[in-house]
């Protein structure tokens, strides 16, 4: 099990612009964070990471980490987000489980109360996210009554088409986002194997999938 520390916890309940008394209150909240700090069926050493990058399954099934090695060769865990967590110390052992306390707490996909509230909380997607709201975009997605998968170009794949979106209408640039839709919530790896297209929000348009996860 991976534990935050108390700075940890303090720099995500600011960034998510919540208190311990709101997070308390969200007990499903609180339970996706527990189980995403947790390792079911396997206590993580300090050395697990040393032949290279080793996939962990968590108590949050539709979510893994990765163990990585960070700075000076020690244990870290890289979350689904990209960000890594530094082992501070342990592992500290508690009856069967193996308590290793880390430097910021692990983000998985299912924290967030809406689509916005996660584009809002990654610095590399501001791009999409002022696009979704300047295009109304935000709106349909809140009001969509069925899931949906959604593909966030970064920041820096906005770029190279900088120009052409400044004179761009609303209309187009919200076609665009239309195209990063696709019907249906999918997981990686498993929603995506044996997929080799997707229908996408924008009408009489579909994406090409190619995968080698596994």
């Amino acid at each position: 099990m991976f534990a935050p520390n108390d700075a940890a916890v303090d720099a995500f309940l600011k960034a998510m612009g919540l208190t311990a008394a709101e997070v308390a209150a969200q007990p499903d909240l609180a339970d996706l964070m527990t189980a995403y700090h947790f390792i079911p069926g396997y206590q993580v050493s300090g050395t697990d990471a040393d032949k290279g990058p080793k996939k962990a399954a968590t108590g949050d099934e539709n979510f893994i980490v990765t163990l990585v090695k960070g700075p000076g060769g020690k244990l870290a865990v890289k979350d689904v987000q990209g960000n890594v967590a530094g082992v501070v110390s342990g592992p500290v052992k508690v009856g069967k489980v193996s308590v290793f306390v880390i430097d910021r707490v692990l983000m998985s996909g299912n924290y967030f109360n809406s689509t916005m509230a996660a584009l809002a909380y990654n610095p590399s997607w501001v791009t999409t996210y002022g696009y979704a709201q300047s295009t109304g975009i935000d709106k349909a997605l809140a009001a969509a009554k069925d899931p949906y998968t959604l593909f966030v170009p970064t920041n820096k794949a906005w770029k190279p088409i900088e120009p052409e979106l400044m004179a761009a209408s609303s209309a187009a640039i919200g076609d665009i986002l239309k195209y990063h839709v696709t019907p249906a919530a999918r997981q990686v790896p498993r929603g995506f194997q044996g997929v080799t297209s997707l229908p996408t929000l924008l009408s009489g348009h579909s994406i090409k999938v190619t995968s080698n996860l596994t």
